[in-house]
C-alpha cells in the first residue's frame, strides 16, 4: 500500500508546484518548537502542526495591565492617536492594544450579562408547581 503525503510548501498550497505529492521517504520529521525558537529570523510563533503557525501570546506585565485597566475604566474604545500614544508608553504594538481592548470588552459584556441574569433570578417570583 502506497501512502502519498501532500507537500506543504507555499508553492504547493498555491497550486504553483507541479510536484504536489511527496513520497514518504522525502517527508522531513516534525520540527520541535524549541528548535524553531533558536532561529533568529523565526519570531512569528510556534508550529502547532505541520504548516500551521500558532500565534505568540503576549504576556503583559503587572504595570501594563494596571494601566490598561485604568484606560478601560475611563473609556472602552481606544482609537487613533490615543492608541498610538498608549502603545508607545507601554512599549506594546497598536495591534496588541487593539486585541487587548477587544478581549476586555468581551469579558466586560459577559460579566454584565451574568450580573443581569443573577439579579433577575433573585427578583423573579418562585416557580409554582
Amino acid at each position: 500500500m502506497s501512502h502519498k503525503a501532500k507537500a506543504f510548501t507555499i508553492d504547493a498550497l498555491l497550486g504553483l508546484d507541479s510536484q504536489k505529492d511527496l513520497s514518504p521517504s522525502t517527508i522531513s520529521p516534525p520540527v520541535s518548537p524549541v528548535s524553531l525558537l533558536q532561529h533568529e529570523s523565526y519570531d512569528t510563533g510556534l508550529r502547532d502542526a505541520p504548516g500551521k503557525l500558532k500565534r505568540h501570546r503576549t504576556v503583559f506585565t503587572d504595570a501594563q495591565l494596571e494601566r490598561l485597566e485604568e484606560e478601560f475604566q475611563r473609556q472602552q474604545y481606544l482609537v487613533g492617536p490615543e492608541r498610538r500614544y498608549l502603545a508607545s508608553q507601554l512599549k506594546l504594538s497598536e495591534l496588541q492594544l487593539k486585541v487587548w481592548f477587544q478581549n476586555r470588552r468581551i469579558k466586560w459584556r459577559k460579566n454584565q450579562l451574568n450580573a443581569t441574569q443573577d439579579r433577575d433570578a433573585c427578583t423573579s417570583p418562585p416557580a409554582r408547581e
